[in-house]
């Protein structure tokens, strides 16, 4: 808590990458418990995919929630 932004940031920037490694890419085919999509955002330091559905809703998900799929 030092006040310095810079500090945060590359101390956290390790982490980001990190989860970020673990989140499927935008564009990639995911299947989520309302059916497969594309994943069209990801947030990284909320661990959240928004996927867009075949059905053309867009969704938000946790991670846990989404499996990318072998294209």
């Amino acid at each position: 808590v030092c006040d310095r932004l810079l500090c945060c940031l590359k101390y956290e920037y390790e982490q980001y990458l990190d989860v970020k490694a673990t989140l499927p890419s935008v564009g990639k085919s995911v299947s989520t418990p309302q059916g497969k999509g594309k994943v069209a955002k990801v947030n990284v330091p909320n661990e959240k995919v928004t996927v867009q559905l075949e059905s053309e809703a867009t969704l938000e998900f946790n991670a846990s929630q989404v499996q990318t799929l072998e294209e």
